[in-house]
Order: structure tokens, then C-alpha cells, then sequence
């Protein structure tokens, strides 16, 4: 018996599941648990998860709030 590793499949299971993105906390719901999240392009989220500040620049994972993350400059290029 012969055993075929797929290149592909062994690649993706490096990858993490769900979508991931970054935020800012605009605002904080405690007794829902719940944060409503601004993304870089303006559009929000209400995410799972309170336990940050408004302000705060957290990671989003699966529809909740996994960690913080420190603010960094971004600097967008565009090339021709």
C-alpha cells in the first residue's frame, strides 16, 4: 500500500483557519460582551469580546477579539 502526500493539502494545513483582520475599539457593550470594531477602510464590526479599551488596536479572529496589538505607523504606496 502506497501513501500520496499532497503537496497542496500539507501547505494548507500550515495556514490558519478563518478569516483574520485588525481594529480599533470604538465602542464596548459589557453586558453583551461585545465591542464594535473600526476597521482600516472605515467600515465596522460588532465582535465578541470586551475586556480592551476604546482605542484599542486588537486582532479579530472568528467574530471575537483574540489579543491586542500595538499601534504601528502604516504607510500606504502605491505603485504604477
Amino acid at each position: 500500500m502506497s501513501i500520496t502526500v499532497n503537496p497542496w493539502q500539507k501547505f494548507q494545513s500550515l495556514l490558519p483557519d478563518g478569516a483574520r483582520t485588525y481594529g480599533t475599539i470604538a465602542t464596548i457593550n459589557t453586558t453583551a460582551n461585545t465591542s464594535l470594531v473600526t476597521l482600516q477602510n472605515g467600515d465596522q464590526l460588532n465582535v465578541k469580546g470586551s475586556a480592551h479599551g476604546i482605542g484599542d488596536r486588537v486582532l479579530i479572529a472568528d467574530g471575537e477579539i483574540r489579543q491586542k496589538v500595538p499601534t504601528l505607523p502604516f504607510t500606504s504606496i502605491e505603485l504604477y
